[in-house]
């Protein structure tokens, strides 16, 4: 996906990482040198103790150099000038680190911002002629499901969609989203769990301990397919499937 500019939020996460993973070479280093200084005071012979010292107090200089390192890294990765960017659809404001001027999903809403000339393009409010739901599309967008009923909106004049679906093709076809694997980052996927399933942090680390669990049920493609990409940036295994015509119920059956 290309992006001219990387959120600040992506910065600050990778300069996290980078110092976290640092600081464990800092504690690795540390333990090498405390058990040095440990030998050199009780099990080493005088003339070699004062060798294994200077060895253990070089290691404690090093870890210390390393633990200020990683440091600095995650303060400077939080400095910066920031640009912040309101999502026409959703209205979350989001940090980068500079001006964004090609396309990008929003972290929020995970719909595609699209630019034109490195400006962004007009989004204009169309109604599902089915379900009456109003929707922010923009111009640039080719095709937009209606989330309710699932149906596409007519975003220009002359197409032409049809107004009974008597077959269950795959643009009626709901689905769902099935979490197999939390993957390291337990903590991150709990916390988008609990939005995504409207529950509190225990629900979510309980849910979390009897997998595979359905995240979300009865959706559109492209729902849980923003559904998934959230999950899987965090690094949790995730399928998305049609759901059986038991299963199914239409979103709207009025």
């Amino acid at each position: 996906m290309p992006n001219s500019a990387t959120t600040r939020s992506k910065i600050v996460e990778q300069g996290v990482e980078a110092g976290l993973s640092i600081l464990v070479r800092a504690g690795i280093v540390l333990i090498f040198s405390l058990i040095c200084l440990w030998i050199a005071e009780y099990l080493t012979p005088a003339p070699s103790a004062r060798y294994v010292r200077i060895l253990g107090n070089t290691g404690m200089l090093i870890m210390a150099g390393m633990a200020l390192y990683a440091l600095s890294r995650m303060m400077l990765a939080r400095k910066g000038a920031t640009f912040d960017f309101a999502c026409p659809y959703c209205n979350t404001v989001m940090r980068f680190t500079a001006d964004p001027v090609e396309d990008f999903d929003c972290e929020k809403c995970h719909r595609r911002v699209y630019f034109e000339n490195g400006i962004v393009a007009p989004v204009r409010d169309i109604a599902c002629e089915y379900c009456k739901t109003i929707y922010k599309v923009s111009t640039k967008a080719h095709s937009y499901l209606c989330d309710t009923c699932n149906r596409p909106l007519k975003l220009h004049p002359e197409e032409v969609v049809q107004a009974v679906v008597t077959d269950r093709s795959p643009i009626m076809m709901n689905y769902e989203v099935v979490l197999t694997e939390v993957g390291r980052n337990r903590t991150e996927v709990a916390m988008a769990l609990e939005s995504i399933m409207i529950c509190n942090m225990n629900e979510a680390h309980a849910k979390m301990d009897n997998l595979p669990i359905a995240v979300i049920t009865n959706v559109s493609e492209r729902k849980a397919d923003m559904v998934r990409r959230r999950l899987r940036e965090l690094g949790a295994t995730v399928n998305v499937r049609p759901m059986s015509v038991q299963e199914y119920a239409p979103a709207n059956p009025n």
